[in-house]
């Protein structure tokens, strides 16, 4: 009855009932939402790391693939290094004997 004296706290704690009622739902609509978007980032992070193994796996095979051409190639380079200096010395010669030096 409106005025008697336990009426306001029966109001109140209706109202403060009422409250956590709502704050109860959205709670539980939060948390629903919540373990969506966790369960689709587990799934994207299962896809991630399939890809990222994916690609360890291929960037070990080039890495090797890489080692071997970097061991051949490297004594390629010595060798026509020293190809050329040989090629120049030898004109060198050639060219002192056809041009000798005047006295």
């Amino acid at each position: 009855v409106p005025g008697s004296p336990g009426y306001e706290a029966v109001v109140s704690t209706q109202s403060t009932g009422e409250q956590m009622l709502n704050m109860t739902q959205n709670l539980k609509q939060v948390s629903l939402v919540a373990r969506d978007i966790i369960s689709e980032d587990t799934k994207n992070l299962s896809g991630i790391q399939d890809t990222v193994e994916k690609n360890s796996s291929k960037l070990t095979k080039e890495t090797r693939q890489l080692e071997q051409y970097n061991k051949t190639s490297g004594k390629c380079w010595v060798w026509s290094l020293l190809f050329l200096v040989m090629v120049i010395f030898i004109v060198m010669v050639i060219f002192i004997r056809l041009f000798p030096r005047k006295r």
